[in-house]
């Protein structure tokens, strides 16, 4: 046979049939299957997709224009001052602890007590206080917890500065500490070896961290916060 009638009468590639899986022999799957993409489903189905485009890049621009305007790095928020060491002296042990404790959540004052590395050693009062914060509230309330102890020194708060000090600039350093109110000078002592510098704080009067230091500086010696 010529290979020209060959090719006209047998096809070389007979395609395969591929069967449609919701296609079945039931005529009512056949029309529900087949109305999805036809008729009004087909023509509802078109309407919505400009809808549905127009909210994605509404909602797509939305969100790039609210990251633009969040900051990269956010803030930190600046401390008001240098924070400070605060002692208590004139109490020592659990007992006293406790009462000061409860004297400052009676006056509404946060802070907490820890007793000191030694059984003698000051207490430790940590609050949230810097240079700039009144020292008044502290001080009241440290004087009421321990008030009625007669023959024993009085509780009182102590600011505790460093500070060059020797045995020339002492005395000029504890004559600017006089003229100042809400500081008791006399009971204010000075570490010489030490270079620590102890302000006791009378209650009544409004007095900060910041007032002693700018009083420390008129006697010529530099005060620091902190070691």
């Amino acid at each position: 046979m010529p290979l020209e009638r060959m090719m006209a009468t047998r096809p070389l590639f007979k395609a395969p049939q591929i069967q449609n899986p919701f296609w079945t022999s039931n005529p009512t799957n056949q029309r529900s299957t087949s109305s999805i993409f036809t008729g009004k489903n087909m023509s509802k189905w078109i309407c919505h997709i400009p809808l549905t485009v127009a909210v994605g890049l509404a909602m797509t621009m939305a969100a790039s224009a609210s990251r633009d305007l969040l900051p990269r790095h956010l803030p930190v928020e600046p401390r008001t001052g240098q924070r400070v060491s605060l002692e208590i002296v004139g109490a020592a042990g659990p007992l006293a602890v406790a009462e000061i404790q409860r004297s400052f959540a009676a006056n509404r004052v946060p802070a907490t007590v820890r007793p000191g590395k030694k059984n003698n050693s000051p207490l430790k009062l940590l609050a949230n206080i810097d240079q700039n914060t009144d020292l008044n509230a502290w001080s009241q309330a440290v004087a009421a917890a321990l008030s009625n102890r007669p023959g024993q020194s009085p509780v009182a708060l102590e600011l505790v500065l460093y500070a060059p000090i020797t045995a020339e600039n002492e005395t000029p350093v504890l004559a600017q500490l006089e003229k100042m109110k809400g500081v008791d000078a006399r009971h204010s002592t000075v570490d010489v070896k030490r270079g620590v510098l102890r302000v006791r704080i009378r209650g009544g009067d409004q007095v900060t961290a910041k007032d002693v230091a700018d009083a420390v500086r008129k006697a010529g010696v530099v005060p620091r916060f902190a070691k």
